[in-house]
Order: structure tokens, then sequence, then C-alpha cells
């Protein structure tokens, strides 16, 4: 890999996943948890897709595309981006579909991303 290549630009999406971490001050209680959350951080931000795109308009509405950018890479979805979807337990089947078409925030939509490397959460 080339030298000059860094430090690596961060996207829009990029750099508010960033602040979100950053602020949340939950993560950083002792130092195998803030190990682990800057293993985690460097995944979530670094490892984005670069292909993901945001739409602009601030609210907008899930397609289908949307939403499987949130799978995690096994191909599931956590707590943390159901939650960020505003969905709750239990899911009943098709409930994937049912966001299809709802309008969504785009800081509610980082979330969601971020999400797919947020394991153990409560919903």
């Amino acid at each position: 890999m080339n030298n000059n290549s860094y430090p690596i630009p961060l996207s829009k999406a990029q750099e508010l996943l960033a602040k979100q971490w950053a602020a949340d001050d939950r993560l950083w209680t002792t130092q195998k948890t803030v190990e682990f959350n800057l293993r985690v951080f460097a995944r979530a931000v670094l490892g984005a897709k670069p292909d993901i795109e945001i739409p602009p308009e601030n609210p907008f509405k899930l397609t289908r595309t949307l939403v499987n950018n949130c799978r995690t890479e096994r191909g599931g979805f956590t707590n943390a981006t159901l939650k960020a979807f505003g969905l709750k337990k239990p899911l009943k089947r098709g409930w994937g579909r049912t966001l299809h078409g709802v309008e969504i925030t785009q800081e509610a939509y980082c979330a969601a991303l971020a999400g797919r490397y947020l394991y153990k959460t409560e919903l």
C-alpha cells in the first residue's frame, strides 16, 4: 500500500459515525472496553463500504438497497441496527419489507450503519 494514501479522508457518513462514537461516554469505561471499542470503531469508520451513498435530502425514504447496506458481514441485522430503524421485538415475519418507503433521518440511518458492528445490545 502506498504511504501517500494516509490519512484516509472520511466521508460525511464516516465523520458523523466518528462523532457519535466519540460522544458516547458509556463506551469508554475500562481499559479492556476502550481497546475493544477502538478496534470496533476503526472497523466501523475505516471499513465502511465505499459504495454506500446516503441520499442528500433529510429525511429520505428507505429503499431495499439502503436497508440491505445495514446488514452485518454475515448477512444479518444487529439489535443496534434494528433499534436505529425504530423496530421493537418481537419482530413479525416480513418486517424488512415494512421498512421500504419509510422516512428516516440521515442521523438515524448513520446509526443503523454503525449498528452493523455493535453486538450484544438490547432492543
